[in-house]
Parts: C-alpha cells; sequence; structure tokens
C-alpha cells in the first residue's frame, strides 16, 4: 500500500455513548478487530471487509481487550479482568457461526498489551510491575504456552482499561527489538544563582 488510493469510510458512528477503539488489522487484510465500548463494559468485536459486515466477537459483563491475530490469522491474544485483574488469554479465531468460549489465560499474576513475534511462536505482553515478558507458543487445536520470563524492566506503565485501551510498543520481526512509549522524565535544569551587592550603585 503507497496511501495514494481515497479514504473508505468502513463504519458509521455508533453515538456519543458508544464508541469504537481499533486494535489490529489482520494479516490478510480482511478483518478488522477492535472494542465497543458502551456506558457498563468494552467487548471485542470484528469488521468483515470482504462483506462489510460487523458481529461480536467477545461479549459479556466484563472487559475484553487489547485485542491482536496472531500473524496466521488462527488465533487472538487478548486481556480480560476475569479474575479481578488484567491477565492475558488467547482463543482462537473462528467465524461467527462457530464462535465458542475456549479461552486459555496465558499471564501470570496479571499482564496487558500483548504482542505476537511474526512466525506466531512467542508473546509477549507487559506484567503488572511493567517488566516486559514473554513466552514460547505451540499452536495446535489449543494453545499450550510456556511459563513467562521476564526479559527486562519496561520504563513505562502498563496500560489497563482506561479509555480508550492502547498497545504502546511494538516488537520486531524476530522479537530482538523493542519500541515502546515511555514517561518522560523532567529534564535537569541547573539551579540559577543571582548575587546581590549590597554596596553597589547603578551609574547615573
Amino acid at each position: 500500500m503507497d496511501g495514494a488510493g481515497p479514504e473508505q469510510q468502513l463504519l458509521d458512528s455508533p453515538g456519543i455513548d458508544i464508541q469504537r477503539n481499533p486494535y489490529d488489522w489482520s494479516s490478510d487484510g480482511r478483518f478488522i478487530l477492535y472494542a465497543i465500548l458502551n456506558t457498563n463494559n468494552e467487548d471485542l468485536w470484528v469488521f468483515d471487509t470482504s462483506t462489510s459486515r460487523e458481529y461480536p466477537l467477545i461479549q459479556g459483563p466484563l472487559n475484553k481487550s487489547q485485542g491482536q491475530f496472531s500473524p496466521d490469522g488462527k488465533w487472538i491474544a487478548y486481556t480480560l479482568d476475569e479474575s479481578g485483574k488484567v491477565e492475558v488469554y488467547t482463543r482462537e479465531f473462528l467465524p461467527p457461526e462457530k464462535l465458542a468460549d475456549h479461552r486459555t489465560k496465558i499471564s501470570l499474576d496479571g499482564g496487558s498489551e500483548p504482542r505476537w513475534r511474526q512466525d506466531g511462536k512467542e508473546l509477549f505482553y507487559l506484567g503488572p510491575d511493567g517488566a516486559m515478558m514473554a513466552l514460547g507458543i505451540e499452536a495446535g487445536s489449543i494453545v499450550h504456552a510456556a511459563k513467562p520470563v521476564k526479559l527486562f524492566p519496561a520504563k513505562g506503565k502498563p496500560d489497563g482499561f482506561g479509555w480508550p485501551s492502547t498497545i504502546k510498543f511494538a516488537v520486531a520481526a524476530n522479537g530482538q527489538k523493542f519500541i515502546m512509549v515511555v514517561e518522560a522524565k523532567p529534564a535537569s535544569v541547573s539551579p540559577i544563582n543571582v548575587l546581590l551587592n549590597p554596596l553597589f550603585q547603578p551609574p547615573k
């Protein structure tokens, strides 16, 4: 894509009380994964560009957020506050007529902002203390995940379910480099000392 084509509106605004927040686009360009926030909670929805149809992917009383397609488009990673804290889950991405609530929790003691490595064999997320976490992924009929390991302390605050909930980092295709938004520290400024000479008289 070179950005030379005209803009095309895909969805109408649902109104002031309901907002959409896009999270990811499938690698084949067909599906857009986004959240709809209403007055009660946040749900994950999908827009199918081939049919111009949108449908709910994960609904219910809990908050579902930060959805990310796996590189092959067969799985999604997302966050859910079912346990009373935000955790990272995976589930198979199925068409609307086959949707089933079969999810696997892969984070330990909290996590948010999931990102897949390009080959789909590793998943990254931020732990509750802001550390960058990683775990190996083996996908079959269900996702088998290794125990998460801490890579490094990220200099940022993990995003929970404030609106809009965002993902503030990206990972290179090989999983070796990261770019992220961090909290800026105020610049160090040296104090300015002013000395007053009581014997000084300005010229007339």
